[in-house]
């Protein structure tokens, strides 16, 4: 089994790399050989590479220094693009609802007012009639067993 080894500078500066770039590399790479990611000293990450059945590692360190470019690239976007991220996600959120508009019923002023006062009236009726107990002359709410009890009676006999 062969096994590829490679140090990389962890930090901010020029030639470094931050240690998420370098796992994000690796990891693109796994489909290729087992990664394994160990410290190497203040400031640096060792990266070793092994070969996966089936797989070669022929120019695998040249593939994760490209990786580590690219991923260092997305950083720099990433970065670069995070206010107009912020906005753009903060106005979807915030977004101010529609204005209501009214709607034109047709009437004029003077109908919609006598429509109300008729309303007014009717929920009055409806409130009189709860509570004076007479809210079902018809017996709609009564049981069929207590609205049929004669029946019953009539057909013991």
């Amino acid at each position: 089994m062969r096994i590829v080894k490679a140090k990389v500078k962890i930090g901010n500066g020029a030639g470094e790399h931050t240690l998420d770039a370098v796992r994000y590399a690796a990891y693109s790479l796994s489909a290729a050989a087992y990664v394994l990611l160990e410290p190497a000293g203040k400031g640096a990450v060792q990266v070793s590479f092994s070969e996966r059945p089936g797989a070669r590692l022929a120019g695998i360190e040249g593939r994760f220094k490209q990786a580590l470019a690219d991923e260092k690239l997305r950083e720099k976007n990433f970065e670069e693009n995070r206010g107009l991220r912020e906005f753009m996600i903060l106005k979807a959120l915030a977004a101010a609802e529609p204005a209501k508009q009214q709607q034109d019923t047709g009437l004029t002023p003077e109908q919609e007012k006598e429509l109300d006062a008729l309303i007014a009236q009717v929920e009055s009726e409806i409130k009189e009639e709860a509570a004076s107990g007479s809210g079902d002359p018809l017996g709609i709410a009564k049981r069929w067993e207590d609205k049929n009890v004669a029946t019953k009676n009539r057909k013991k006999k």
